[in-house]
């Protein structure tokens, strides 16, 4: 297990929600909306790219440090997966943690407006979801996604960077792409068996 990885895993532990990397500071946990340090020695801009290194591996943090931001999730056995967002600031590398609800809420449950569920039964167009950090973008498309699932029978494909939550067979069989590893396949995958779109998701 990785050095992040003990880190998510006290993240759980604590009941958390967030766990933030910063050079200068130990780690910082997400607790009941509130940022709490945890003991111990701050980190140094060596450390926190040995622990990035280690999660995601040199060609991956090369293309980070090339780029200065990458996106990524963890998902660690018995935890739960995890999105990761790598950053740098003032010349330092840093991150943020966010624990993915293993349970897929519902559009109901979110209190998103009626209409969405007309929208996901559109036979074709393309829906974009817009917002800051945090406002709950990828949990709206999750929820449009789930409502697909559990209402039609169709052919789901999502490309994703990276894959977050993830959607298990309902009335649907759903296929989850992530991009650097299979979304070159999307046109053929698509011409052996007619799929339906919404946003980064494909649902027709």
């Amino acid at each position: 297990m990785s050095e992040l990885n003990d880190y998510l895993k006290k993240l759980v532990e604590l009941n958390g929600s967030d766990l933030h990397i910063k050079c200068g500071q130990p780690p910082i946990y997400r607790m009941d909306g509130q940022l709490t340090k945890s003991e111990g020695a701050p980190f140094s801009a060596g450390d926190i790219e040995a622990i990035f290194k280690s999660a995601v591996g040199e060609k991956k943090y090369l293309r980070f440090v090339e780029e200065k931001e990458y996106d990524f999730a963890v998902a660690i056995e018995g935890m739960g997966r995890f999105r990761g967002n790598l950053f740098f600031q003032k010349s330092a590398p840093g991150g943020v943690f966010r624990l993915i609800p293993e349970n897929i809420p519902s559009i109901d449950e979110m209190g998103l407006p009626e209409v969405l569920k007309e929208i996901v039964k559109k036979p074709n167009g393309l829906v974009l979801v817009v917002g800051p950090t945090g406002s709950g973008k990828s949990t709206t498309l999750a929820a449009m996604i789930n409502e697909i699932n559990q209402t039609e029978k169709l052919n789901i494909i999502t490309v994703e960077d990276p894959i977050e939550f993830v959607h298990k067979d309902a009335k649907c069989i759903v296929n989850q792409r992530e991009i650097g590893y299979g979304y070159r396949l999307m046109g053929k995958f698509a011409q052996k068996s007619p799929a339906a779109g919404s946003g980064c998701y494909s649902y027709r």
